[in-house]
């Protein structure tokens, strides 16, 4: 039998995700995942020690669907009270939720920065303290590491579970543990695409030198107070310098804006639509007639268990119902991406050239 009758080769390597699961699973340590020039992860097996057992492609998410549709959604804008919605990107829900497993001394895990900025990582909290770290969006692709094994533990531990991701990374818990849990709570964001950790960590190498970078002690993507409910780039280092670009000004926000940057896999998302994966599908709602520009949820609850927990906050927020999806816009929902720029070029010249010129020359070039 050829090796890749029956295992994760039989996967498109542009539809791998990189979330490490046939990593996690494999029975025989037969895989190990590797970086490509462009950033991100993908397997690589080990042939002398793969039995072609088919594990790592029964676990495979991309292979194997875990949408929820057996459940009629239900469409709220939401708002938590202002405090939490200026630590937010959006209207709080994030934080309501959170704040609620939390209570319950349950956990969350969520994307944090690492410790040095220069990436991005999935961590679990228990403490409120800590959610500071979790709130507000991150354009990098995040590190998922072993919070799969540790959230099985939890899980059997009858510990309360709330896990926030994109739907890739959702669908990839699922396919990890094998089933649902009544201790566990999904959440996808509206996900428009990832950038890999290595353009993050050109961009900030190209703005500050080692010395500074190290004196980093805030970054946000979404600083209300800043910038308003919309994208900019604000950075602030120890000694109080400051760094403010508008979504238009910030070659990070360019790019990750007009997908010169975003992994292959977002190009054609299959995740991109009405039909969820998480327990409840959480972004910006931007088609609100009362928008007071302080951020607003769009939220879509995919199941029993968080009509229930909805029931349980809906005493902490303000919400509306929305009829359908006819009535509402989001690039999470968007069809496949059209570039209108050459990638190619763009990763090919990443580790040649700097990121204004890279976006200049990738204008220019043949898109092929």
């Amino acid at each position: 039998m050829n090796i890749k009758d029956n295992s994760i080769y039989i996967l498109n390597k542009e539809e791998c995700t990189g979330c490490c699961v046939c990593y996690h699973v494999c029975p025989h340590d037969a895989i190990e995942m590797v970086e490509t020039k462009e950033g991100f992860h993908h397997p690589l097996i080990n042939e002398d020690k793969c039995t072609n057992c088919g594990l790592c492609v029964k676990k495979c998410h991309v292979l194997n669907d875990n949408f929820k549709t057996d459940f009629k959604q239900q469409i709220y804008d939401v708002r938590a009270n202002d405090e939490i919605r200026m630590k937010s990107s959006s209207g709080g829900m994030f934080s309501l939720l959170a704040n609620y497993v939390l209570e319950n001394n349950g956990y969350v895990c969520g994307v944090s920065f690492t410790e040095d900025w220069l990436g991005a990582e999935h961590i679990i909290i228990n403490d409120k303290k800590d959610l500071c770290k979790l709130r507000g969006s991150k354009y990098i692709e995040s590190n998922l590491g072993n919070t799969f094994l540790e959230i099985k533990k939890l899980l059997n531990e009858k510990r309360q579970v709330l896990f926030s991701g994109c739907p890739c990374q959702v669908s990839a818990l699922y396919s990890y543990l094998g089933k649902d849990y009544n201790n566990l709570i999904t959440v996808d964001l509206f996900c428009k695409s990832n950038i890999p950790q290595k353009v993050w960590k050109k961009y900030l190498k190209e703005l500050f030198i080692d010395d500074e970078i190290k004196n980093i002690e805030h970054i946000s993507f979404r600083d209300k107070e800043k910038f308003g409910w919309v994208r900019g780039m604000y950075i602030r280092l120890k000694n109080n310098k400051e760094y403010l670009k508008t979504k238009d000004e910030c070659i990070y926000n360019i790019l990750f804006t007009e997908d010169i940057s975003v992994k292959t896999e977002c190009l054609k998302c299959k995740y991109r639509k009405y039909e969820r994966v998480g327990d409840i599908s959480i972004g910006d709602y931007w088609g609100a007639k009362d928008d007071d520009k302080k951020g607003i949820s769009l939220v879509i609850i995919n199941t029993k268990k968080c009509i229930d927990i909805f029931d349980k906050i809906n005493d902490e927020l303000k919400y509306n119902s929305i009829n359908s999806f006819a009535d509402i816009s989001n690039s999470g929902f968007e069809d496949n991406i059209f570039l209108y720029h050459n990638r190619k070029y763009f990763f090919d010249n990443l580790d040649k050239e700097d990121l204004k010129t890279l976006y200049e020359k990738s204008k220019y070039t043949e898109n092929f």
